[in-house]
């Protein structure tokens, strides 16, 4: 799973429902059938409560779980990952991802996936993610900053 560069990654515009949004939604590319990958995202949380996001879907996987890390290396799955009111959850930094458990196929570079978000009040949102070459999604017409060498 860790050994492929690309990366699954969501536009670079947010997908808005419910006035929860997902931006920067990533994971690494798999070589063979059967695999694992760990999806990451960020969940924007502008609705009037706290938000659960209980699951998700995705017709490519055989199973989706959600999943919890701990002191880098101890993985856990869990139920239920809380979005805190008028703020932002970045999984990846929180600890948290989105397993692919069983992948029917490869993930290819440049190929766009369904993923579905299920969250605790019942509300289900859809999103699109696509094959890119590693991380999350950089925004569009920026360009990384290199310092010079002095």
């Amino acid at each position: 799973m860790a050994s492929a560069a690309v990366a699954l990654s969501l536009s670079a515009a947010p997908a808005w429902s419910h006035g929860l949004g997902v931006e920067s939604a990533w994971a690494p590319a798999t070589r063979v059938t059967g695999e694992n990958a760990a999806v990451y995202l960020t969940i924007v949380n502008e609705a009037f409560h706290v938000q659960s996001l209980l699951g998700a879907t995705v017709a490519v996987a055989r199973r989706v779980e959600l999943h919890q890390t701990r002191d880098g290396s101890d993985m856990k799955r869990v139920e239920i990952i809380e979005i805190p009111l008028s703020d932002k959850l970045n999984m990846q930094k929180a600890g948290f991802h989105i397993m692919l458990i069983g992948l029917k196929r490869p993930l290819i570079f440049g190929e766009k996936l369904p993923i579905t978000l299920k969250f605790g009040d019942g509300q289900v949102q859809q999103s699109s993610v696509t094959v890119s070459d590693g991380g999350p999604p950089k925004p569009a017409g920026k360009t990384p900053h290199v310092r010079a060498k002095h």
